[in-house]
Order: C-alpha cells, then structure tokens, then sequence
C-alpha cells in the first residue's frame, strides 16, 4: 500500500529557550487524502471559517475553539489517521559527549519518529514542512539517513521526502496542531484557556495519556519520550 506521511516539528532549535522539541507525523492511505481534505474543508465551512484560512496551533482562540475541537475528533474518529510523535528533552542533549552536530541528532530523531511507521512491504512519500532555502537540500540528507539504516538501498519503500509549505497540505495542518499541542504540553505553557482546553480534549481520547512513552502496539497515537543512550 501507498502512504503518504506529514512531518512538522516544534521548538527544535538548540538554543530557542525552550526544552522540549516534539517531531511528529499524521499519516495515511494515498487514497485517503482527497476524502480527508473533501471533509475538513466541509467542517470549515460549517463553522463559517475562510476556505483559505490556514488550521495552525497558533490561530486557536476563544473564536475558533469548537471547530479545533471537531478537527481533533474527526482525527479520533477517521481509522485512517494516525499519529506518531518523538519528544525530547534538550536539557539532556550532549552533542560532543556522542560526536554529532545538531543537525545529525535532529536526523536522527527524524529515524526514531519514522521508523516506527515503517513497513517495508508499503511504499512511503514524505512531506515535511518547509522551513527556508535549505530545506529541500537538509530533507534529502534525512532521506538518505532513513535509507541507510532502514536498509532501504533501492528506494523502493521511503520514496521520496519532499518539502511543502503548510497552506498545500490539510493533513499537514493537522499535524501542526497536534505535535503544538504535545509541546505547549510539555513545555509547561498556560498562556492560552482554549490551547489547554485542546490539550485536555486530546488527553480524553489517548488511553495511556500525552505525558509518557506509549505501547508500540498502539498505532493511532504513539508517542515515544526520547532518552539519550547511556
């Protein structure tokens, strides 16, 4: 089966003041993208959202606060949608102690967060957000890092990774709400009533909760808290 996988991370810079990042993916059947997008743009137009009004974490607010949370549970509800999501702490980052560059760690983590989602009998095109010039250039090193160690030597299961800018991608804007959600979370933020009430509201619909590594067999939300090998 085909796949198509949407990344987007938060808080990964080194020195952004923040501690935890949260890299994460909601992905899905190709077949599936043009139903998921068909809907969404139905759930906007039912809460008299803009067609062209981009789904962010950013833009929840007191005004927009139902329809976020409709958004979160269509994502429950669809078995087609699925979420993974690596956190990680950066206080315990030790760049020289393992001979790596920020860069090579943050590749890294973008192994541990796929790797989970990989089959090798599927085929899988990857869309990360785009972030500047470079990032075209950054993706394909992370694609061929994939491929070496997912012993992807013909290419034939991570097909492509492709940067995107987020206004292309509904699925995309999803994963932007959930993995903000992850790290106001984790980062301990209350600035925003209708931010932790989408937090709470997520919290709900996880068993095992948005604070700890969950089972491996739980694939419709799966989170993996990162700690650095001894």
């Amino acid at each position: 089966m085909k796949y198509k996988v949407y990344c987007d991370e938060s808080c990964h810079m080194q020195n952004d003041k923040k501690n935890f990042m949260v890299l994460g993916a909601v992905y899905c059947p190709e077949n599936e993208v043009n139903n998921i997008a068909k809907y969404i743009r139905k759930l906007k137009k039912q809460h008299k959202l803009k067609w062209t009004s981009e789904i962010k974490w950013t833009k929840i607010s007191n005004s927009t606060l139902e329809f976020y949370k409709d958004l979160i549970q269509y994502f429950f509800i669809n078995p087609n949608l699925k979420f993974r999501a690596v956190i990680c702490d950066k206080r315990k980052l030790d760049h020289e102690k393992y001979g790596q560059t920020h860069d090579i760690w943050y590749h890294k983590m973008y192994y541990e967060m796929i790797r989970y989602l990989i089959n090798s009998e599927n085929s899988y095109e990857i869309y990360p957000d785009i972030k500047d010039t470079n990032s075209y250039y950054n993706f394909q090193e992370v694609a061929n890092f994939l491929r070496i160690k997912l012993k992807d030597t013909n290419g034939k299961t991570i097909k492509k990774i492709q940067p995107i800018r987020s206004n292309e991608s509904y699925i995309l804007q999803i994963a932007d709400v959930l993995i903000g959600a992850m790290q106001y979370n984790k980062n301990g933020l209350n600035t925003s009533a209708s931010k932790l009430e989408i937090v709470n509201f997520i919290n709900e619909h996880v068993v095992d909760g948005i604070e700890e590594t969950t089972p491996y067999n739980k694939s419709k939300f799966n989170l993996l808290v990162w700690e650095p090998y001894e």
